[in-house]
């Protein structure tokens, strides 16, 4: 099954309760969202699927006012870059009435990020760092690993604030279980709420290496994996959190081991997930092969050249792979 309809499976089954609404622009038909991917929902749940003005900061607000009097409410936001917009909603409201109430909280805003699609600088960027650190809010993040319908009725059922961040690329992928190669790889999947999932090949249970990834690079290191081994014999395996903040505690005991640890992401690089994982493998094992790869401190082209250099390149971790085997 392809990401989208399994995504588009937790929606259905979320609205199947009355109590739960989703809210945003052009999430009704006939357009069904920038990615269409609430397509067909306004039909099929006419009360609960609600197209809002572009206005990002206010119908977040509505969203968890409407949370406050105890519905379930799904935000989504256009496109990631926008979530700047519901900063003051989510960081000043949402999180502050958990801590001081002790309130439930059944609100989630929804959002695609991401670049390699010649969107341009406003339109491809990865800001899910900037909710990271925040009491009471939660940033989860969906991958071809992890089921982001199941991810995204656990996290409205959670009761605190949660960014639920889709990639735009994954919109077009299938998930890992339905490729051809699913087969060569081993997945092993923790019990946690927000499962952290381990791949590696089939035969290949021992590796100096490990990726760090979420989201859609999941996809890129996979490819990787597969080319690395098949070409030129090295092990690498890949270590996919679902639950990015807060910091899952079994991240930390998972990667530790491994002599060389590659942290990607697309965010811009510097007080990102990246720095906060290489900052607590630090503090707690002592660990100093640590390689970063993440955006770079530019605006993000929309020529697929430009854009190209500045957003992390999946070439450029195989590059270190060998170059340090060969050493």
């Amino acid at each position: 099954m392809s990401y989208i309809k399994q995504l588009q499976n937790g929606l259905v089954t979320l609205l199947q309760d009355k109590d739960v609404f989703l809210i945003g622009e052009d999430i009704t038909e006939p357009y069904g969202g920038s990615f269409k991917v609430s397509k067909g929902l306004s039909l099929e749940f006419p009360h609960q699927v609600i197209a809002t003005p572009m206005s990002e900061q206010g119908f977040t607000g509505m969203g968890i006012g409407m949370a406050l009097a105890g519905l379930k409410v799904i935000v989504e936001i256009m496109f990631g870059d926008f979530i700047t917009l519901c900063a003051d909603q989510m960081i000043n409201h949402a999180s502050k009435f958990v801590g001081l109430y002790n309130k439930k909280l059944h609100f989630v805003l929804r959002t695609p990020m991401g670049g390699y699609r010649g969107y341009g600088g406003t339109h491809s960027q990865s800001l899910e760092k900037l909710f990271m650190g925040f009491p009471n809010i939660w940033v989860i993040s969906p991958s071809i690993l992890h089921n982001p319908g199941n991810l995204l009725i656990k996290s409205l059922n959670l009761g605190e604030p949660i960014l639920f961040v889709e990639n735009k690329l994954d919109y077009t992928r299938n998930m890992l279980e339905e490729t051809k190669s699913a087969k060569d790889h081993y997945i092993e999947l923790s019990h946690s709420e927000f499962p952290l999932i381990k791949v590696t090949m089939r035969d290949e249970p021992e590796s100096d290496y490990v990726i760090v990834t979420y989201g859609g690079l999941v996809a890129e290191a996979i490819s990787l994996q597969e080319e690395l081994y098949l070409e030129d014999e090295i092990s690498v395996h890949i270590v996919s959190p679902s639950q990015l903040f807060p910091l899952d505690n079994n991240l930390i005991d998972q990667i530790s081991d491994y002599k060389h640890i590659i942290l990607l992401e697309e965010s811009y690089t510097g007080a990102s997930w990246t720095s906060e994982i290489a900052s607590t493998l630090v503090e707690k094992q002592g660990h100093c092969c640590i390689h970063r790869f993440s955006a770079q401190l530019k605006t993000i082209a929309a020529s697929e050249n430009l854009e190209t250099s500045i957003l992390p390149n999946i070439k450029d971790v195989s590059d270190l792979i060998k170059r340090i085997e060969n050493e």
